[in-house]
């Protein structure tokens, strides 16, 4: 809260005060009047609205909102109890001159709202005062109606104007108030940049002084140092020269190894030709072994239906077998059965006989089968058995053939980066080589240069003495101009 509105705020508190006493002075009074008067009826109209009054007061200025409302409340409460009084005991001569005061007690605050809700419920009551005839002063007032309705108007229209230039005066000094504030403001802050600036100034002179003296001990310094560098020229004139031979033999050097990196780059060249041909060469033995894995892999695929074969053949001569042995027993049933046939089954007796024969050569026939088939079976397992272990070392092969193929790959890829390398290698001893003839002819050109900064440094070690005197001058300067500053602080 700035000063302007705590001057307000006070304002509002002391009017409010003025309201209070203003109407409980007013009521009281009409109190007792009433009470002297024996007018009872009246006497608990005012009371209460003093009481009520006093009330709202205490409970609305504990809180700082309620300086606000209060000037509200206590119109709303006066005019309430003026109507009901209205009501109960109809208009009179006194009334219409409370409603003036109530009029001038509505401009108290100097409020445009306030003001205009004073206004318009007197205009309201006056009214209803006027159209009220049953009263007993009802002809005295509508005798004099419309001069007390002019003169309320009047009242109302000079009371508004006052009002209205009241509010044009506190707000022309709230301006002023603010414009006050406002350049207090800024003139506070000009001290204060006006205090830093000197501050600052001060810092800095303290510094610019500081950073002189350092200046006359640097020039000091230097004027030594250009003393020994003076010296120290002739020195490195001739380590120069030394230089300068040695960037010379430097230069014979990197053309020897410029032509040996170049020999080196053809040798490579050729291994990475070698190295082609014998990765090219791994890969047609890759191809090779892929495919020789790939017979090898129908081979044995021939070889297990020849398995099956052989063991649906060995089903075979069992079945022979079984023939066979039927056909014995066939043959023996039909020799007993010419046997007791007698003469008449002769000649089914030589019809056994050959079957009996042919029984058994089908049987030695069988067992021959059954031999060879063995043989045969255990040749095939062999050889089975043999595919099995070539087919495995062929995998091992051919792995290892795909491995030396990926070291071949390797390899190339190797050989190629080294050939990169010996290239960049090349490419860069060239360069040395050129760097290195430039070195050669820029220490040349800096030896006769050294020989003329020697004759510089001399002139410039008479003019470090004549910059330290003028610097010993500033700086007697500037420690008059801190003196001053000081002298312009104490005084703020």
């Amino acid at each position: 809260m700035n000063a302007l509105e705590k001057l307000q705020f006070e304002d509002l508190k002391k009017k409010n005060v003025l309201m209070l006493l203003a109407i409980g002075i007013s009521l009281v009074l009409g109190m007792v009047y009433t009470f002297l008067s024996k007018q009872f009826d009246r006497s608990w109209i005012y009371g209460t609205e003093f009481m009520l009054l006093l009330v709202g007061y205490a409970v609305l200025r504990r809180n700082p909102k309620g300086h606000k409302l209060f000037p509200y409340f206590s119109i709303f409460v006066i005019f309430l109890f003026t109507y009901i009084s209205l009501v109960l005991h109809g208009g009179s001569v006194g009334l219409v001159a409370i409603l003036f005061f109530l009029l001038v007690f509505s401009t108290v605050q100097l409020d445009r709202v306030l003001f205009t809700i004073g206004f318009i419920l007197g205009l309201v009551a006056l009214l209803i005062i006027g159209s009220d005839k049953s009263s007993v002063e009802s002809g005295v007032i509508q005798d004099n109606f419309g001069n007390m309705i002019i003169a309320y108007v009047l009242t109302a229209m000079l009371l508004g104007v006052i009002t209205h230039l009241s509010k044009k005066q506190f707000q022309a000094l709230e301006q002023f108030v603010s414009n006050a504030e406002q350049e207090a403001l800024e003139k506070e802050m000009q001290k204060v940049n006006l205090e830093q600036d000197v501050v600052g100034i001060s810092d800095n002179i303290d510094n610019v002084n500081e950073q002189l003296r350092n200046s006359v001990k640097v020039q000091t310094e230097m004027h030594s140092a250009i003393n020994e560098v003076a010296v120290g020229s002739q020195t490195q004139t001739e380590q120069i020269s030394i230089i300068a031979q040695n960037a010379h033999h430097t230069k014979e050097s990197m053309h020897r190894l410029n032509q040996t990196s170049k020999q080196l780059s053809s040798e490579f060249n050729r291994v990475v030709d070698v190295a082609e041909q014998g990765q090219t060469q791994a890969n047609d033995l890759s191809m090779e072994m892929k495919e020789l894995q790939s017979t090898v892999e129908e081979l044995h695929n021939i070889f297990e239906k020849l398995t099956l074969r052989i063991e649906e053949t060995n089903t075979f001569t069992d079945n022979v077998k079984k023939i066979t042995e039927q056909t014995n027993l066939l043959a023996l049933n039909a020799s007993i059965e010419a046997a007791r046939a007698g003469e008449a089954g002769k000649g089914f007796s030589v019809v056994a006989q050959e079957i009996r024969k042919l029984a058994e050569m089908t049987s030695q026939t069988t067992e021959k089968i059954t031999k060879n088939l063995l043989e045969l079976n255990e040749s095939n397992h062999l050889a089975y058995d043999k595919m099995e272990a070539s087919g495995s070392m062929l995998v091992s092969s051919v792995t290892f053939t795909a491995e030396v193929t990926s070291h071949f790959q390797h390899l190339h890829e190797r050989i190629t980066e080294i050939n990169q390398t010996v290239t960049m290698f090349e490419d860069l001893s060239s360069d040395v080589h050129e760097k290195a003839t430039d070195v050669e002819q820029a220490t040349n050109e800096l030896a006769a240069v050294i020989e003329q900064d020697s004759a510089s440094l001399e002139e410039m070690s008479a003019t470090t003495e004549a910059m330290n005197e003028d610097i010993k001058r500033i700086s007697g300067y500037m420690e008059d101009t801190v003196k001053r500053v000081e002298s312009i602080k104490k005084s703020n």
